[in-house]
């Protein structure tokens, strides 16, 4: 099979980038992303210095690829621009192409004058500004994402600062300087904005990499083995002062967006909106006990006690609230936010092992933990099915077996297939204990081990009508995944945690955060990504205004700007309802279980 004609090379222009088992390659000049597994980068590095035949292509992947996968490969790669065939000057095909402004980019373009552009490094450690003034202006200014780079060439040959010759040249240089990955300011598009919206679609009708981002480590280096050489734009690096770095690092919880009075929260903080749900629904009255398990940070206890103090002072001087925090870190931070509630106090202690923790009590009301669960203990487990043709064997080796019998049809006990579950530490002893099931699992899964020992500890703890509150990111049926950039926290199952609460004789409602709280989803948030928040607050620093971490609505931002900062003259600020986003936070995606005392009496083990 011929799977191109001629011979091809490995474009030039490409980077290659790297997020847990995801693998990306990115292309410089024309801005497209592709993810793929690692071999194919394996496939691409076999086209880089040498122009490469069909057969030869052949020959070498035989045995790994059948000729379906290759021809598909060859085909895509081509498409996209990284694969080249010989001859072909991928500069030419860029000219005939149309920029586009990048999302989530921020470019200061006033009327008049000079235009800056932020570009925050991926490490987040500094952001670099660069002036653009006359030609380089100019030629900026011509982006209007329905020009073809070949129009803005022949828009510039009047200009006094162009030169007579190699004119296309220079243009292609700039340009490029901004697709690249280090700056990801445009990307080309092979028809205008206006062939999109013709077709009805608008924005939502773009291809997925002129919507997108590259925002992961680049390991171009570590695929090839020597150090690449990249040529950056002439920028004036603005480094993050210590405190701005620490404040970066808390983690962008919703109670932490929400920290101040909100009008989505109808002027509630998050923490706020808490406490009057509970005192309002009876769980909170003189004398109750709260426990926060596993405060990293204060946001939520200070909502919550300024909440009550406020609007409840009578039951502000019985209340207690008792934080118990993970690390001696922790302890500082919060127990010195909290030092003027004289009902509060914080405690150090493992969450996953409630009984061990010297001095907190017992016949806590309300027991919460907010963004939190994530940060707990995971299992890698394997599932076994056991068929019937199994059983006699392994009767013979076993004794109170735990398999289930069902009636046939005919009359005739019949044996059904069940489930078996491999684990490290007492994650097998949890499944049991609990009388767990996780019938629609892969052959590997996650189990949310540090959850389900914090849940269980919580349980003892809790005061007759009292409730327990677990909010995370995660879902009902879905399977724990990794989460954050780094991977090093985890989504929680719901279902598993309320299959825990029945086994221990309690009930447990699943809500999303938002409904429960009752928060104006329709409200019109500004939407980020981190780089793009560390660009846009080095934006509003320069214009003499401190952009806090917070959960801006339009008319908050609006509000915050200087008269020399108009937000017509500012690429990108988007905003969304806050159902959908929040600064760089999925809102929808935060999901809530309740669980409190059943009537019944807890099920048989």
């Amino acid at each position: 099979m011929e799977f191109f004609q001629g011979r091809i090379t490995l474009s030039g222009n490409l980077d290659y980038f790297r997020h847990r088992e995801a693998w990306f390659v990115y292309h410089n000049l024309f801005g497209y992303t592709l993810e793929m597994s690692r071999d194919l980068i394996d496939f691409l590095e076999f086209f880089r210095g040498h122009h490469r035949e069909s057969q030869e292509v052949g020959a070498h992947f035989q045995g790994t690829f059948d000729e379906e996968q290759l021809q598909t490969f060859c085909q895509v790669f081509l498409n996209q621009g990284c694969l080249v065939p010989e001859g072909r000057q991928e500069e030419s095909v860029a000219r005939r192409m149309v920029p586009f402004f990048a999302r989530w980019s921020v470019v200061h373009q006033p009327a008049e004058g000079p235009i800056r552009l932020y570009i925050p490094d991926p490490q987040g450690h500094r952001v670099e500004v660069t002036t653009l003034q006359g030609w380089d202006a100019a030629l900026w200014r011509l982006i209007d994402q329905e020009r073809t780079i070949d129009d803005m060439i022949e828009q510039l040959r009047t200009h006094p600062e162009s030169p007579r010759i190699g004119l296309e040249e220079k243009v292609i240089a700039a340009l490029s300087a901004f697709t690249h990955a280090d700056a990801q300011l445009l990307k080309l598009s092979p028809k205008p904005f206006s062939a999109y919206r013709g077709g009805g679609g608008g924005a939502s009708a773009l291809p997925p990499y002129l919507r997108s981002n590259m925002p992961y480590r680049r390991v171009t280096d570590e695929v090839r083995g020597e150090k690449s050489i990249h040529v950056g734009l002439d920028a004036e690096a603005q480094p993050l002062s210590r405190e701005q770095l620490q404040r970066d690092s808390v983690e962008s919880t919703i109670a932490h967006l929400f920290r101040e009075p909100h009008p989505a929260l109808e002027g509630r903080t998050y923490g706020g909106a808490l406490a009057h749900l509970y005192i309002q629904e009876g769980t909170l009255g003189e004398g109750a006990r709260v426990l926060e398990l596993g405060a990293t940070h204060p946001d939520l206890a200070l909502g919550f006690l300024q909440e009550v103090q406020a609007h409840h002072p009578a039951l502000a001087a019985s209340l207690t609230y008792t934080a118990l925090v993970p690390s001696e870190e922790a302890l500082a931070r919060v127990g010195e936010a909290l030092a003027g509630f004289a009902g509060a106090s914080v405690v150090l202690g493992d969450p996953e092992r409630l009984g061990s923790v010297e001095g907190l009590g017992e016949g806590f009301h309300l027991i919460l933990s907010d963004e939190f669960l994530a940060n707990l203990d995971v299992t890698l487990m394997r599932k076994l099915t056991i068929g019937p043709e199994d059983e006699e064997e392994e009767e013979r080796g076993e004794e109170g077996g735990d398999g289930e019998e069902a009636p046939a049809s005919n009359g005739h006990a019949q044996k059904q297939a069940r489930e078996l579950y491999m684990g490290g530490g007492e994650s097998v002893n949890l499944v049991f204990r609990y009388n767990l099931k996780f019938l629609d699992a892969n052959a590997e899964f996650l189990l949310n081990t540090g959850a389900i020992r914090l849940l269980d500890g919580a349980t003892r703890l809790l005061a007759p009508g009292g409730r327990i509150a677990l909010i995370e990111f995660g879902d009902l049926f879905a399977y724990p995944e990794p989460t954050g950039d780094d991977g090093a926290q985890t989504s929680i199952r719901f279902m598993t945690l309320m299959e825990v609460a029945k086994h221990l004789g309690f009930k447990a409602d699943f809500e999303w955060v938002l409904a429960r709280l009752g928060f104006d989803i329709s409200a019109q948030m500004l939407a980020t990504t981190r780089r793009n928040f560390l660009a846009l607050r080095q934006l509003l620093a320069d214009h003499g205004v401190e952009l806090k971490n917070i959960a801006y609505t339009r008319r908050m931002f609006e509000a915050l700007l200087p008269p020399s900062l108009l937000l017509s003259d500012v690429h990108t600020v988007e905003f969304a309802s806050l159902n959908d986003r929040v600064m760089g936070v999925i809102p929808a995606s935060l999901k809530m279980l309740e669980v409190y005392r059943a009537e019944e009496a807890p099920a048989e083990a």
